[in-house]
């Protein structure tokens, strides 16, 4: 544990196995909403391997990409849901996580472009501010969710709560920036990076819930 103002956190590292838990004790509602659709869009993958002409697998490759992106877009407020209520020990099912995504469906996808929007423009001016507008915004999400927010509260919020807590925030950057660094590696490096990745992925959630208590005390 690492104390930051008095309150305790769990360095980002070792938010691995709880991430890892929550996934395996939810195990079918993470597998439909984030596998499966990682699933579509590689299938095609495996299609080349007994094809001598990739060029004929180009629309294939059109098809799924649009599919898994259509269905990415859909399943995104049931999987901030899921990841939301399971990182606090719940059990969630899969029609309770569509059901409760989607009476927020547009302020959470709202939320995700304009963060999206500022991080990019961030990103192009040179880089570092957009790292800073990670931190920023990268838990707003869970405001629209579990506070009933509205996209600026929200992200407001999120800045505000986040500032005094920066370094937890970016230790969760700094963990998946090593998971991408290990995607490079061709083939196997990709397989185990997106693993480690989606191992990984509750970790936000379960800081967001550390954060949350801290700003209350």
């Amino acid at each position: 544990m690492s104390e930051i103002n008095g309150h305790h956190f769990k360095p980002s590292f070792e938010l691995f196995n709880p991430s890892v838990d929550v996934i395996k004790n939810n195990l079918l509602v993470y597998f439909v909403l984030a596998v499966l659709p990682i699933l579509v869009w590689v299938l095609p993958y495996g299609v080349i391997g007994i094809s001598e002409d990739t060029s004929e697998l180009s629309p294939i490759f059109l098809v799924t990409g649009s599919i898994a992106s259509i269905a990415s877009l859909l399943i995104y407020p049931a999987l901030t849901y899921t990841a939301l209520h399971t990182s606090k020990g719940e059990k969630v099912r899969l029609n309770e996580a569509f059901r409760e995504g989607y009476k927020k469906f547009w302020p959470l996808l709202g939320t995700a472009f304009l963060t999206g929007i500022i991080i990019f423009i961030g990103i192009l001016a040179f880089i570092v501010p957009g790292i800073f507008m990670i931190r920023r915004y990268l838990l707003a999400p869970y405001y629209v969710l579990d506070r009933n927010m509205d996209i600026t509260e929200a992200m407001k919020t999120s800045a505000d709560e986040s500032k005094q807590y920066s370094g937890t925030i970016y230790g969760i950057l700094g963990v998946n920036v090593v998971f991408i660094i290990i995607s490079v590696i061709p083939v196997i490096g990709q397989i185990i990076g997106t693993i480690l990745q989606f191992l990984y992925s509750v970790a936000p959630a379960l800081r967001y819930h550390e954060i949350k208590e801290a700003s209350k005390a």
